[in-house]
């Protein structure tokens, strides 16, 4: 189902992103490399202001990944309202939120889906994910 992967691809640019903010947040915590001799340094004419510079990009991305958010909130809004249709239990609800909204792994998936319902593994989880796209996608 189409939504799905665009789900899972939004929710890997939204991981992208928190990794640029993060490394943007520890490149103006950590000290500059400072000069020891007194003379100056050429500037080139052209003030450049860490701290600003920072809050440009930081509001940047943090724009773009509240657009990508509520882009991702708006898929799985109409992946849930297919499932309302198609009847779909919430084992199998849960099962795609992990992996298209959490952005898991499928044996995380497994995993957690394992701590929630003692009786399950991997074959059980493909078995439900493929009989789930079965149904979504029938109903249409």
């Amino acid at each position: 189902m189409k939504e799905l992967t665009e789900c899972l691809n939004t929710k890997r640019k939204i991981d992208e992103i928190d990794d640029k903010l993060y490394e943007l947040r520890a490149a103006i915590l950590s000290p500059k490399a400072q000069i020891i001799t007194g003379m100056p340094r050429s500037g080139g004419g052209v003030d450049n202001n860490a701290v600003e510079t920072y809050i440009i990009k930081a509001e940047r991305l943090e724009a773009k990944r509240e657009k990508l958010c509520a882009y991702q909130l708006e898929l799985w809004q109409g992946i849930m309202h297919k499932c309302n249709k198609a009847h779909i239990p919430k084992k199998d609800r849960s099962l795609l939120y992990f992996r298209f909204i959490k952005g898991m792994s499928w044996k995380a998936c497994t995993n957690e889906m394992q701590k929630r319902y003692k009786k399950w593994n991997i074959n059980t989880t493909f078995r439900r994910y493929r009989k789930t796209l079965y149904a979504i996608e029938t109903i249409g």
